[in-house]
């Protein structure tokens, strides 16, 4: 995600935050290095169990913060000249797939909701991107951008 977003505000021109967010992605690599070795721990100790239940809890919740973080940003507020691939397909290609390998080589279960967290990929950010839209007050920048008349076609 840091690195897609890092180059991806690079070539929109804006460089002090691509520099910033390529800073954080070295922190974040570390951080997701430790999950995998953990997890292992835990299964070698009979602990599998509690290894699914804690990779159920923490990938919904972590799917929930990056679909309103990263959802709009993609489909909505970045320029159309800029945009790449939606944010459901950089899901399907960068996180489904990838995630359901790290799962099966650990040897545990995807989650028990994974066939509607598959259904959410195609709607739950533009839910929350009308939310924005309809409560513009709250918030403190112009949702307004990326939804002209030419991006909604």
């Amino acid at each position: 995600q840091f690195l897609g977003l890092a180059a991806d505000a690079a070539e929109a021109g804006d460089h002090t935050f691509a520099s910033l967010i390529s800073s954080i992605q070295t922190d974040e690599s570390r951080h997701a290095q430790i999950g995998g070795p953990a997890l292992q721990v835990l299964i070698a100790n009979g602990q599998k169990a509690t290894a699914q239940k804690k990779v159920d809890i923490a990938f919904w919740r972590a799917w929930k913060l990056f679909a309103v973080l990263t959802g709009p940003m993609m489909d909505y507020y970045t320029p159309l000249e800029h945009r790449k691939q939606s944010f459901k397909e950089f899901m399907e290609e960068w996180i489904v797939a990838q995630f359901e390998r790290a799962l099966t080589d650990l040897g545990l279960d995807l989650p028990w909701y994974w066939d509607h967290f598959l259904e959410e990929l195609s709607q739950t950010h533009h839910g929350m991107h009308l939310g924005v839209w309809f409560w513009r007050p709250t918030v403190w920048w112009n949702p307004a951008a990326g939804v002209t008349p030419t991006e909604r076609d």
